[in-house]
């Protein structure tokens, strides 16, 4: 029985199942993913809305690109990029958490500007003459991890959407390869 019980919350942690007090256990409709080819930001979204957007910089390092973030931003391994990790807010409510990796020779000096402050991407526009013409990005929903559900002031495995997504510039070349996690 116990091996039992482990397996249906391993399975509920995962989301494959579900329980109905005093109904018993169900199969979770299968995880959706979808692909998506946008080009509008967080902060247009949430404008669009209504509601005040805006971010808390949680960390912004100079990282080496392994060969993952190489492949997704076009760049070489060992080439250096910008990670910059921001709490996305809505009315000054934790909506999501966004990872952004940029590379620096795109954006070289973009640590020097507030990063809190509008939409990334505008500055990056201003600053660089970096246009974003193209977004893609895959979503799903996940259960939250204790790190996201901390940040979003949730509870461990509650559904959230996860976002990852490559921004293209006005010359089709990578320049963000992001992670997103949002509630709402």
């Amino acid at each position: 029985r116990n091996t039992v019980r482990k397996a249906i919350s391993e399975l509920k942690h995962e989301g494959l199942v579900y329980k109905i007090q005093g109904r018993g256990t169900f199969v979770s409709s299968p995880k959706i993913s979808h692909r998506f080819v946008t080009v509008v930001s967080f902060t247009e979204e949430l404008l669009a809305r209504g509601i005040r957007p805006s971010s808390k910089l949680l960390s912004l390092e100079i990282k080496k690109a392994d060969e993952q973030v190489a492949e997704k931003l076009a760049i070489s391994v060992g080439d250096p990029y910008y990670s910059i990790r921001r709490l996305r807010l809505g009315d000054g409510k934790p909506l999501g958490v966004n990872l952004s990796r940029i590379p620096v020779s795109l954006c070289p000096e973009l640590g020097k500007y507030d990063l809190t402050k509008g939409s990334l991407y505008s500055l990056i526009e201003d600053k660089y003459d970096q246009k974003i013409m193209k977004v893609v990005r895959i979503m799903e929903t996940i259960p939250a991890d204790d790190e996201i559900a901390e940040m979003l002031g949730i509870r461990k495995g509650f559904p959230i959407l996860n976002i990852i997504g490559i921004a293209y510039n006005q010359n089709k070349v990578p320049l963000d390869f992001c992670i997103e996690h949002y509630i709402d």
